[in-house]
């Protein structure tokens, strides 16, 4: 249950997926975010190898996700075991582990948005851990909250409902540099909708396409500041350097896909 490997390989010329015991790759078109210059693995993994970590198997309820700290006053040592169990528990249930060695806010969000793409190719919920050890935990609780309170905005929402599926939460609250991304299944009128737009995929060409969604992100996500980070269609994550995020640029990259 969890032998997955699947590579993403990000440059400035290209962007090449190659999956193992994987089906239905499917690339969010609707997200310009991914790489630049820096190439990025996503793997299966066993927790040994790791040293901190933590597993949060329920949605977040809250807008804010680190309102409450109750990780203070916890020990190293603790935090680490605590991780370790709860990865092994994720383990137990099935859910693919996925380690990355994403290390910039282009590379991290390529490779978030791309294992959403992944889990949301599918009718059925779906859960994954995403491991990030290069990512300060502070940056994957930011995006966390960012992605929570993005899905109580409707004017962005009407444009992207399938977002609604997704939860993602840090695992353990922050006892470890990793994300839970879980989906709920599709209603039938969603599985309706998803398959309408499915039938329209051979009329897309790079072009148009790449055209259509830097229009979206300066009209929406810069226009109507969805994400007060994104200042412009070319560039994002600004503003987030006290918590350890580097400004990167916006890369677009083109898949046929609707979903």
């Amino acid at each position: 249950k969890v032998c997955l490997l699947l590579q993403i390989h990000r440059s400035p010329r290209e962007s090449t997926r190659k999956p193992v015991k994987m089906t239905g790759i499917r690339l969010l078109v609707a997200i310009a975010a991914a790489v630049a210059s820096t190439t990025t693995s996503v793997s299966a993994f066993a927790p040994s190898p790791f040293s901190k970590r933590v597993s949060h198997h329920a949605p977040a309820t809250s807008l804010r996700l680190s309102d409450e700290n109750p990780l203070e006053g916890m020990s190293d040592e603790r935090k680490s075991n605590l991780f370790q169990s709860l990865l092994r528990d994720l383990q137990i249930e099935g859910v693919p582990l996925l380690g990355c060695d994403a290390n910039e806010v282009s590379t991290l969000n390529g490779a978030i948005w791309t294992t959403m793409a992944e889990l949301g190719d599918n009718d059925e919920d779906q859960r994954a851990c995403l491991v990030l050890e290069a990512i300060p935990t502070s940056a994957l609780t930011a995006f966390a909250e960012d992605f929570t309170v993005l899905k109580t905005q409707a004017r962005l929402m009407d444009y992207l409902p399938e977002l609604r599926r997704f939860s993602i939460s840090v695992l353990g609250k922050g006892l470890g540099p990793a994300l839970l991304i879980e989906t709920v299944a599709r209603t039938d009128e969603e599985k309706t909708a998803a398959s309408s737009q499915k039938s329209v995929e051979s009329t897309f060409d790079n072009d148009n396409t790449v055209t259509a969604l830097k229009s979206f992100i300066g009209r929406v996500v810069v226009g109507l500041e969805a994400c007060p980070y994104t200042k412009s269609v070319d560039m994002s994550a600004v503003g987030l350097e006290q918590r350890g995020v580097t400004p990167g640029p916006v890369g677009y990259r083109y898949s046929p896909t609707t979903d």
